[in-house]
């Protein structure tokens, strides 16, 4: 926040490398072979399985410093995996309502929240939150002793999903720089939830969980 008011941009520029020099891509510390069913059981149990309908209370911290209060609707689905978000005011009106169910569709967005980079972005950012990332991952130790599955995404994109005591960090990396943290409880649907994304235009969203409905189909 304090760097969107920076009027000198070698000083941004500053800024910005020290946000994401000290996050790259961690080494991981070997685990034993019967602590890696284990780990990789933690990491799949850690997301909700099914159709879930979930409404979230959202702070949100905005790349200017501004703060808004959302309320966030969200129809996840493990198998298939479908996402359907919307986002309203605090008054009801809807701000965003998109479906990604194999290709981004935008049934209704108001200024900024129309473009498909904005949808794009949310959607990568609810599936880091809630869909277990896909593939086979690594499974290893952090430097601190915790398990971690690493998931490789894409050939750019890893994702790493840390447990410790209960809690739940998913980290996700872009040529090995760190770009998004996630804090919750390792609860599937866990009451708080906390987003930072890194760059040069952060933002953060805290979200608290009002309710939650399995679908049946």
């Amino acid at each position: 926040m304090i760097l969107s008011g920076c009027r000198n941009p070698l000083l941004l520029l500053l800024g910005i490398f020290l946000l994401t020099a000290c996050a790259s891509l961690p080494r991981m510390k070997a685990i034993g072979n019967a602590e890696v069913s284990k780990a990789v059981s933690f990491c799949s149990d850690a997301f909700p399985q099914g159709k879930w309908q979930l409404t979230h209370a959202i702070m949100a911290t905005l790349p200017n410093g501004g703060e808004a209060q959302l309320l966030g609707i969200t129809e996840i689905s493990s198998d298939p995996e479908q996402i359907h978000a919307v986002m309203m005011t605090i008054e009801g009106l809807v701000l965003f309502d998109g479906l990604e169910d194999g290709r981004l569709t935008i049934k209704r967005g108001v200024a900024p929240f129309d473009s498909r980079t904005f949808a794009k972005g949310l959607m990568e950012d609810i599936r880091l939150i809630f869909i277990k990332p896909a593939g086979k991952p690594i499974v290893g130790l952090t430097e601190d002793g915790f398990p971690v599955c690493r998931y490789r995404v894409l050939d750019n994109i890893v994702v790493d999903v840390v447990g410790s005591h209960g809690r739940l960090e998913i980290l996700k990396y872009e040529n090995e720089r760190l770009i998004r943290r996630v804090t919750r409880e390792s609860n599937p649907l866990p009451e708080k939830i906390t987003l930072t994304a890194y760059g040069p235009a952060p933002y953060g969203l805290n979200l608290r969980l009002i309710s939650a409905e399995q679908i049946k189909n």
